[in-house]
């Protein structure tokens, strides 16, 4: 098919705005003039592939010279080669650096000690043990009996209730004799095992026997012991008094910790989930609220720092908190995070602005919103978010995570066009290079991207030296991963030099 002039102009105007357009005004322009190609010349797939070509050269999935030949060759086979030559020329115009994913998993950093935070695991006795709530009076009370030999009621009983309470009291200690405590809790058990009766009493000595021997601190590897007074309080609760028992619950929790914080030679991350799920319910049968929370906490945590590939999991665990008592802002942080890292940002932008409103000075839920608006490019967004981040870090945080934050910031910048981003760029290099050193990819992609920002303001020689810099810290990583980044800079270097 013979192009008429008039077509050759369209198409000329149309690929050369495209591409002008692609490197000062980003996908929308670039799209609107692909979409005049098409119209006007329908679905010729030379021109549909000359159109996906600078699609993938706009997003940097292939290299710049890639994408330069692969569009010269087309252009070669559907026009003249002083067309192809033109379009050749435009394309060397766009500066639109390549982009790294950066921001694609959110951090649980805590936020600031403005709150307080939990414990990761809690081996308090509070939280570890079954004991009467009033075991102390039981114990002095008992105690006294015993050394005036008045008993009321069966003696053995009363004894064995006084062994289980001076076990208790061994690990109240400020220095815990773990020692003295099984062998209370033992002795306690062998007199209740002389009776039919008292279940309830033999589950708590057995869990407490397990519950000593998980906090104890030494070098020997008690799993199977810990596991086998366990099961035997789990099998007397679920077969003699209840499935729904809230002191069955705390074993659960307790047996959960086995399997995630015990040893390493017996992690097993699904089952210490599952142990926490069936202590939530047993929780929330029971309308305790305070327990359920806290055990959601724990199991929040468990989600986040080790078993992370569950993010719903995590959701699920952290929306039951907020069902139940809003969630202070940790926890709605945290919820933020996570609907974040699913790609959920409507629902992770709510809850974080909500934290952020409630705690204007605090500054990481405001990097965090920055980086969800950055990957939603919505560029004046991320810049006012990565202001307000900035200012309100201080010298005791992060200052890699304030350096990330510059970075993403100057590069919103750099998206409309400001020369401020120059500035971020500058200050976050700073800081890499002071807590990284140079030879790090960071490092590496500060000084890409000040090129580029020098580049864009035609001050080549700086350009230049920013570019090379960049290229020696790469090729000294030697880092697979960086291999487009490479490719370009050499190509920028080419038309420097």
């Amino acid at each position: 098919m013979k192009l008429k002039e008039k077509h050759i102009e369209i198409i000329i105007s149309v690929i050369s705005g495209a591409t002008l357009y692609a490197g000062f005004c980003g996908l929308f322009f670039n799209t609107f003039y692909l979409e005049q190609l098409i119209r006007n010349f329908g679905i010729n797939i030379s021109f549909l592939i000359l159109g996906i070509l600078l699609c993938f050269n706009i997003k940097r999935l292939i290299s710049w010279r890639k994408a330069t030949n692969a569009l010269s060759c087309v252009i070669f086979g559907i026009m003249t080669i002083l067309v192809g030559f033109i379009f050749v020329g435009n394309l060397i115009v766009d500066i639109e650096p390549i982009e790294i994913s950066e921001q694609t998993e959110y951090d649980y950093a805590e936020l600031e000690l403005t709150f307080e935070t939990e414990s990761i695991f809690d081996y308090s006795i509070e939280s570890v043990f079954l004991y009467p709530s009033d075991y102390e009076y039981e114990t002095s009370l008992a105690i006294t009996n015993i050394e005036q030999k008045k008993f009321d009621g069966d003696a053995d009983v009363n004894i064995a209730i006084t062994k289980n309470n001076l076990g208790i009291l061994n690990l109240l200690q400020n220095e815990p004799d773990f020692n003295s405590a099984i062998t209370y809790f033992n002795e306690s058990t062998a007199a209740f095992d002389l009776y039919d009766n008292y279940f309830d009493m033999k589950s708590m000595l057995y869990a407490n026997i397990g519950s000593a021997y998980l906090i104890k601190d030494d070098d020997t590897d008690n799993f199977d012991i810990i596991k086998h007074y366990y099961d035997k309080a789990i099998s007397i609760k679920t077969e003699l008094i209840g499935e729904n028992d809230i002191n069955l619950a705390k074993i659960y929790c307790n047996y959960a910790m086995l399997y995630h914080n015990y040893s390493e030679n017996h992690m097993d991350y699904p089952k210490a989930i599952e142990y926490y799920n069936m202590a939530i319910k047993i929780q929330m049968d029971n309308d305790d609220t305070d327990f359920a929370i806290k055990t959601c906490n724990q199991l929040s945590w468990l989600h986040m720092y080790i078993y992370k590939d569950d993010q719903a999991g995590l959701i699920e665990c952290l929306e039951k908190i907020v069902s139940l008592n809003g969630g202070n802002p940790v926890q709605r942080y945290r919820l933020g995070i996570a609907y974040a890292n699913l790609g959920n940002y409507d629902d992770a932008i709510e809850y974080l602005s909500e934290v952020e409103k409630e705690c204007p000075t605090i500054a990481l839920p405001q990097y965090c919103l920055g980086n969800i608006y950055y990957d939603l490019e919505d560029w004046e967004k991320s810049i006012i978010y990565h202001e307000k981040a900035y200012e309100n870090w201080n010298d005791s945080d992060d200052l890699v995570r304030i350096a990330n934050a510059l970075m993403t910031c100057g590069k919103a910048y750099y998206k409309i066009a400001d020369s401020e981003c120059l500035n971020k760029f500058n200050l976050a290099l700073d800081l890499y290079l002071d807590n990284l050193g140079k030879y790090d990819s960071k490092t590496g992609l500060a000084y890409y991207w000040i090129g580029y920002a020098y580049y864009r303001m035609k001050n080549n020689e700086l350009a230049l030296e920013a570019f090379s810099e960049s290229l020696d810290i790469f090729c000294n990583l030697d880092d697979e991963g960086q291999l487009a980044i490479i490719d370009d800079i050499n190509y920028r270097i080419s038309g420097l030099s």
